[in-house]
């Protein structure tokens, strides 16, 4: 009984998600803004959109070599790496998230601005995904902004990326402090994950007790200061924790990677080549994908459902 009455307020709250849907006039505005650059610039004047790269120097110094960056990876499907991108750059993203929270939009739109794909295209962490991937490795059209908001905000629950594919690659930049108290990333290595679990875990719905402690024992904590980076391997059991005693948000941003010699799946593409940016076409395309794809993890996107819709829409007619 107490099951049903769990599952019966869920469905309540879905419903009152669908029916707070935009009205067909706001849709109508929220369109012809989002296809305007010139919009997107006055929200954020410190971003461009279809611009010019920022000037970055990069933090390489603290940067162990790569090898063993690449080496530790494909032992343990994961790998932290302290401060890689500039505080002042990642200064002016945190603001536009800001900017973007503050005028109604779903924090995904900061990938209308061209630093926000920019940042996993930096030599270092460029280089380091080469010697994961291999050379002429691809992103896949997948991303979202992540915020956990201060005092009893979550990330999303323990999943994987996609506990069948190989050779691709999650990239997470901190755009904030994330640290144990405000709701850091936490996973468990491939080399300690049972094997039955780890080919199984999107379907799974009850653990043997010894598999439970194997798990539980093998978890790590991974808080990283701002400008730093986490990556993991698609299969690798991963979540984000509740925030608690923190009064800062936890701000960070995700994107994914393929290796060249990796098929995509239908919904993996187009791929995007690291040598260039998106289009603002692309951005838009897959932007709305996001939106519909992680309503499973963002229920109050369902709210865009229609925008979502209309801009993948968008995209297929240009092409």
């Amino acid at each position: 009984m107490e099951i049903n009455k769990k599952q019966a307020a869920a469905l309540a709250v879905l419903q009152l998600l669908r029916e707070s849907r935009l009205r067909p006039d706001e849709l109508d505005l929220r369109l012809g803004q989002v296809r305007s650059p010139k919009y997107w610039k006055q929200i954020n004047p410190q971003l461009s959109v279809n611009g010019v790269s920022f000037d970055a120097v990069e933090v390489v110094a603290r940067v162990a070599a790569i090898e063993e960056l690449a080496t530790h990876f494909q032992k343990e499907g994961y790998l932290s790496v302290e401060q890689i991108i500039p505080k002042q750059h990642v200064g002016r993203m945190r603001q536009g998230t800001e900017n973007l929270k503050r005028a109604g939009w779903p924090l995904v739109f900061a990938y209308v601005y061209d630093e926000f794909w920019q940042v996993t295209r930096l030599p270092t962490l460029a280089n380091l995904l080469a010697a994961i991937l291999g050379p002429a490795y691809k992103q896949i059209p997948k991303m979202w902004t992540h915020y956990v908001a201060p005092e009893g905000g979550t990330g999303w629950p323990p999943h994987t990326d996609g506990w069948r594919s190989s050779n691709r690659v999650t990239v997470w930049v901190a755009l904030s402090d994330a640290t144990v108290e405000n709701g850091c990333m936490y996973l468990i290595p491939s080399n300690s994950t049972p094997a039955r679990i780890a080919q199984n875990f999107t379907n799974l719905r009850t653990i043997t007790q010894k598999s439970m402690r194997t798990l539980l024992m093998n978890t790590r904590a991974l808080p990283v200061g701002e400008g730093g980076v986490l990556c993991w391997d698609h299969r690798v059991i991963h979540w984000g924790s509740t925030s608690t005693g923190s009064t800062e948000p936890r701000l960070a941003i995700s994107q994914e990677f393929i290796a060249r010699s990796e098929k995509p799946r239908s919904d993996e593409i187009p791929l995007f080549d690291i040598e260039t940016l998106p289009t603002f076409s692309q951005r838009l395309d897959a932007i709305g994908k996001a939106l519909l794809a992680y309503q499973k993890f963002e229920p109050l996107v369902i709210r865009y459902a229609d925008l979502a819709k209309a801009l993948v829409t968008l995209d297929a007619q240009s092409t």
